[in-house]
């Protein structure tokens, strides 16, 4: 339902209705025709011309859908027709809807049910499954009265066409949408005046957008979102953080990332980070701020470092060594670590050397710089600025603690504030759906080979 009147209801099978208000009449076109009041020109083509040929008319407004195929239907004589016998058979079946005491009764004044009549032999007639289309056709003619404000009495049972509902609910021929008191449903959905079969909470539960719970079970609404119990939405650069609690309650609260966490939004979700840059074997580079491409050619690259050179208590660097190990594929064979009196040098083999020296033990610690190897990873951590790791996989990760993260540079970037532009939401969604951008690697990378080594 739209705010200018248009109406559409589908019954999740196959029966369509489509309602447009007055102030349309004589403008539409299409199958349901031009509403002009005039039945000879209902079979109107794009063109304008009319039609006779029912399947030339549908023909014409067909619409291409990628991977679909449809036939254009047929028309008089070349339609299939029910065999005699078993229409007979079947016009009992659906009498159901025309049984002027029947459950339908109160209907037939409001709408006319002989074409539903009709319909309903003919469509269980070709189906394959004929109970099942025989229940659809006739809960298409209740669907459309109780449209129209008409009282249907119950004409299902466990034998004939039977209704399952989930947990803690039950079948009700008339059902109102907009009965339950459970937080943000009336925000979500359009309510409608007139009730629809389906099934009604059982006593003491409420309908929560998903099934019956007990109310104190019931989902939250915030900011146009539904959130399940448990359920957190970040917000405000990740400075406040709302949880959904008990009854529909939503409990904000003041929020921090941790030091070694950056405000980011991932996959369109806003949430403390790991402010983590990966390199893997294969040479593809993943940036603080989540950007990634591959390394296309060899050589020693300034992975990250302090950006200010004259810093003396904490300053850093790491180079990385690359090299075309497979065709195509450029692969860590060095990691180059710098501190103020520091050098470590890790190759692809695990060997480490620290200012030149054959590392012998599995821990080494100076200057409150600690090089540990375990679990057939090497770690190397300065707890004031760097934590590296690079495991036997050869892959590499780096992380810098909040302190300094305006002040690194090199190919694994700056750690940029979190743009919630819709520019930025965008370039992070298309990432998502079609991959690194190699444009990435070019920009970055190419930029930040270090001058001091041989390439």
């Amino acid at each position: 339902m739209t705010d200018f009147g248009l109406r559409v209801t589908y019954d999740l099978v196959y029966h369509i209705t489509v309602s447009v208000p007055g102030n349309y009449r004589g403008k539409t076109c299409g199958l349901c025709g031009n509403f002009n009041n005039d039945r000879s020109d209902e079979f109107q083509l794009p063109d304008g011309n009319v039609t006779r040929d029912f399947q030339t008319f549908g023909a014409a407004w067909k619409v291409p859908v990628p991977g679909v195929v449809c036939d254009d239907g047929c028309s008089g004589d070349l339609c299939p027709k029910c065999d005699d016998s078993k229409k007979a058979v079947l016009e009992a079946k659906c009498a159901i809807i025309t049984n002027p005491t029947g459950p339908f009764a109160a209907c037939h004044d409001v709408i006319d049910p002989e074409s539903y009549f009709r319909n309903c032999v003919y469509d269980v007639c070709m189906a394959k499954d004929e109970q099942s289309m025989l229940c659809h056709s006739i809960a298409t003619y209740m669907l459309d009265c109780q449209d129209f404000g008409a009282k249907i009495q119950n004409w299902r049972s466990p034998s004939f066409c039977p209704f399952t509902c989930p947990a803690n609910s039950h079948y009700e021929t008339c059902v109102l949408p907009c009965t339950s008191p459970c937080p943000g449903l009336l925000d979500t959905i359009t309510c409608t005046t007139t009730c629809v079969e389906g099934c009604a909470c059982d006593n003491g539960y409420h309908y929560n957008g998903t099934g019956c719970v007990p109310f104190d079970q019931c989902s939250c609404y915030y900011n146009g979102q539904t959130y399940k119990i448990g359920e957190s939405i970040i917000t405000d650069d990740c400075h406040r953080v709302h949880t959904c609690q008990a009854s529909g309650v939503v409990l904000s609260k003041n929020m921090t990332c941790d030091p070694n966490e950056s405000c980011q939004i991932k996959n369109g979700v806003m949430d403390c980070f790991p402010q983590q840059c990966f390199l893997d074997a294969n040479g593809t580079l993943t940036a603080f701020n989540g950007d990634s491409g591959t390394v296309t050619v060899p050589g020693a690259y300034e992975i990250v470092e302090s950006c200010d050179q004259s810093q003396t208590s904490d300053w850093f660097r790491v180079v990385v060594k690359l090299e075309m190990c497979s065709p195509g594929v450029n692969t860590i064979v060095a990691v180059y670590v710098f501190f103020n009196d520091m050098m470590i040098t890790v190759d692809n083999k695990h060997n480490i050397w620290t200012n030149g020296r054959a590392m012998t033990q599995t821990t080494f610690s100076k200057n409150n710089v600690k090089v540990v190897v375990s679990d057939n990873t090497v770690r190397i951590n300065s707890p004031t600025n760097l934590q590296l790791s690079f495991s036997s996989t050869n892959k590499l990760a780096m992380s810098v603690s909040d302190e300094v993260t305006d002040m690194v540079c090199g190919a694994c970037g700056k750690l940029k504030p979190i743009d919630t532009t819709l520019r930025a939401l965008r370039e992070r969604v298309l990432m998502s759906l079609h991959g690194p951008s190699t444009a990435f690697a070019s920009l970055n990378i190419g930029q930040w080979t270090a001058p001091d080594f041989p390439q």
